[in-house]
């Protein structure tokens, strides 16, 4: 992060370096969740370019911010910084318009995982601090401003709370896996876990699995008058983010079930973060086949067998270890198709 400060102050004009560069979002606190491993950082733009005037109007902001952001890919395009990608990015925070500049980096080749992950720093231009009421800014002023403010609560609970870190972890694997939800994995769901730990409704000195628990709860409330449901704690964050409250409800309810089932019918607490597909809704019969061949190559093979031998009445959705004492058992995990 102090490399691209260097590189941006250098490379851009005065009136356009950013004021300060700022480490936010889940690297910040520790719960970011292979493959994707983003870096947040947010710029806060010169008063300069960002007046008063500019900050009341959704067309100037706009277009100040998009000439800012475009300017920095432009400058650290120059540089050798990245080692990968720059480029701008739409749709963050669920709108389409809203642009952000993507640093892919190019992990090193010893790193086991390199290939399978996704390493980014996302540059977030944000307004200036000023004691202007947010009240008086334009809504996309607003939500770039309310950043900084989000993370602080966030952050609170992250010290407060002793398993904020591995909960937060544990509900962006689950909504990646259960449906995808790639929009909720994220910032959003750190942000409702810190509402719902300041709400009260989980104490401090729970363990990770508890408040797990009581975030699924939480999730799988509908309820228009329980202040406690991760709509109403989302409040306008979750209204901009497109999030499919329905799937969210439904997973969540499934998931708290699953939590109290049989583990040899593929329940309990791993069954949960098994991928789904949801891209056919009547493929939802979960089968999980444990297999304990230790050579990898006949291993791979097998499941490639059980895979053309079912054609197309059954998807693969995963292989992952078996949470058991033996490293060369298996779960492979299929989703039938139960339509015929």
């Amino acid at each position: 992060v102090n490399q691209i400060q260097d590189e941006i102050d250098q490379n851009m004009v005065h009136a356009q370096i950013p004021i300060s560069a700022e480490l936010v979002g889940s690297y910040a606190v520790k719960t970011v969740a292979k493959p994707v491993l983003n870096v947040d950082v947010v710029l806060e733009m010169q008063t300069t370019m960002i007046t008063p005037k500019v900050l009341k109007s959704s067309e100037k902001y706009t277009a100040k911010r998009d000439e800012f952001i475009e300017l920095v890919v432009k400058k650290l395009d120059q540089t050798s910084i990245a080692q990968g990608t720059i480029e701008l990015s739409r749709g963050f925070g669920g709108d389409t318009n809203r642009k952000i500049a993507v640093v892919t980096l190019t992990p090193p080749s010893s790193t086991a995982a390199s290939t399978l992950t996704t390493w980014q720093v996302r540059l977030i231009p944000i307004p200036p601090k000023t004691d202007q009421s947010l009240d008086t800014f334009c809504s996309e002023a607003r939500s770039d401003a309310k950043i900084i403010d989000h993370n602080v609560e966030i952050y609170t609970q992250y010290r407060r709370c002793s398993s904020f870190k591995d909960t937060s972890v544990m509900v962006k694997v689950w909504a990646r896996a259960r449906f995808g939800l790639e929009s909720f994995g994220g910032f959003l769901s750190s942000l409702f876990l810190a509402r719902l730990a300041a709400s009260g409704k989980a104490s401090r000195h729970l363990s990770s699995y508890q408040f797990f628990r009581i975030a699924l709860a939480s999730m799988g409330s509908s309820a228009e008058d329980d202040p406690t449901s991760v709509k109403a704690l989302l409040g306008e964050q979750g209204e901009n983010n497109g999030i499919d409250w329905s799937l969210l409800n439904h997973q969540a309810k499934v998931s708290l079930t699953q939590l109290d089932a049989d583990t040899t019918t593929g329940g309990g607490f791993e069954g949960l973060f098994i991928a789904k597909t949801a891209s056919h809704p009547e493929w939802m019969c979960d089968v999980l086949v444990h297999t304990r061949i230790s050579n990898k190559e006949d291993r791979d093979k097998a499941i490639e067998t059980l895979r053309k031998g079912l054609g197309n009445r059954a998807q693969l959705v995963c292989r992952i270890p078996c949470l058991e004492k033996t490293q060369d058992s298996f779960v492979v995990g299929l989703v039938l198709d139960t339509s015929g």
